[in-house]
């Protein structure tokens, strides 16, 4: 490139869940770095305000997931107050104010992107917080999300359906044909993979249901099992000592050939992205709250947890109609249902499997990195 200068994209990252975090680095790694400079913006690089601002509205993302009851008032809040949060006005305003017009942007949440910026909405469902007219374009996953998206008074023009990001790592082809080898032969690597919201409500479930269910499984060496805690580390040391008074050896953020049992968290927001994606390349079965990894349907066997008022809950549901993973109520007879699978050689998760990767649409990160890439040039 000699002394040419690179283009810039200003990429705002919100940090909060693990979703809109998985979606920015699916694209990112689509982006030639020696060809353009990715310059990344989080709401800690800005003023005290503006992170004091972010820290509140974390809290009210954190506290949705506390109990059902709880979910359903954060779900209130967010259709009534919405982005008129004295929070959000912050935030996106300092966005703005710093904000070089001269750059291609990329956004991964309405609360925090500027105008003309590619905004990722990858939820198959829409509310009005998700709608910003101000961006130069909306990517979304489906013909349907974009039809909900006009609903809420959005140009068409601005619309583009892209289909669901996915890390191109776990689209390796003899990772995929491992996997499902594993399935048929009666011994699958199964996964519990929490949220970023942390919820009790899932931990909870864990406890009471996936461990006495799957522990005989690992006893009898018919699975490996996972578990991801995000950022929560205490939690981490909880399920290692659960797995030690059960008699089971676990292995604390290990190689995954070490032990047949996994406890992993991450030590930071980026490395608990990469550790994420990492138990999703080990393990052939991820059970839990889908959300983000409903573009992995296909390339993993998805089971989706957990029916709440979560916009998550619209991607599950979306699965579960095209039978694309098991149905949302599925986690009543989990542990029963995967015993069979094993029994019987996982017959329906294979089906499952065939099914999704054949018709679910999976280029959205590529999609999204073409766009501004070539954005970045025109500039």
């Amino acid at each position: 490139m000699g002394g040419e200068r690179r283009a810039t994209i200003d990429v705002y990252k919100t940090q909060v869940g693990f979703g809109h975090g998985y979606f920015t680095e699916s694209v990112l790694s689509h982006v030639d770095r020696d060809r353009y400079n990715v310059a990344i913006h989080t709401p800690s690089d800005y003023s005290p305000l503006t992170r004091a601002a972010w820290e509140a509205l974390k809290m009210r993302y954190q506290s949705g997931g506390q109990s059902e009851e709880d979910a359903i008032r954060y779900r209130k809040l967010r259709e009534t107050v919405g982005r008129f949060w004295p929070a959000n006005y912050v935030l996106s305003l300092e966005a703005r104010l710093r904000h070089d017009f001269n750059n291609s942007a990329l956004a991964d949440h309405a609360l925090f992107t500027v105008n003309g910026a590619t905004l990722m909405q990858f939820d198959v469902w829409v509310e009005k917080l998700y709608v910003h007219t101000g961006a130069g374009r909306v990517v979304v996953p489906l013909a349907k999300t974009a039809k909900l998206f006009q609903n809420y008074g959005l140009d068409s023009d601005k619309l583009v359906v892209a289909g669901f990001p996915v890390n191109p790592a776990l689209k390796d082809e003899t990772c995929r044909i491992k996997i499902i080898d594993q399935m048929k032969d009666g011994k699958s690597s199964v996964a519990f993979v929490a949220t970023g919201a942390n919820s009790p409500i899932h931990y909870e479930y864990v406890d009471r249901v996936l461990l006495p269910g799957l522990t005989p499984l690992v006893k009898q060496g018919r699975i490996n099992f996972s578990i991801f805690t995000g950022l929560d580390a205490g939690k981490a040391i909880y399920y290692a000592d659960i797995f030690r008074k059960l008699g089971i050896d676990s292995v604390v953020n290990g190689n995954f050939d070490q032990s047949a049992v996994h406890v992993v968290y991450g030590k930071s927001y980026d490395d608990a992205q990469e550790k994420m994606i990492e138990v999703c390349l080990a393990n052939g079965i991820i059970v839990g709250m889908i959300g983000e990894k409903t573009g992995m349907a296909g390339l993993r066997c998805l089971v989706p947890l957990f029916a709440t008022s979560a916009n998550a809950h619209f991607n599950q549901v979306w699965l579960a109609e095209n039978e694309y993973a098991p149905p949302v109520d599925f986690s009543a007879t989990f542990p029963e249902n995967l015993t069979e699978e094993l029994k019987t050689g996982c017959r329906s998760y294979l089906e499952q499997l065939k099914r999704a990767y054949e018709k679910v649409p999976r280029n959205g990160s590529e999609t999204v990195a073409n766009i501004i890439t070539a954005e970045a040039k025109r500039k």
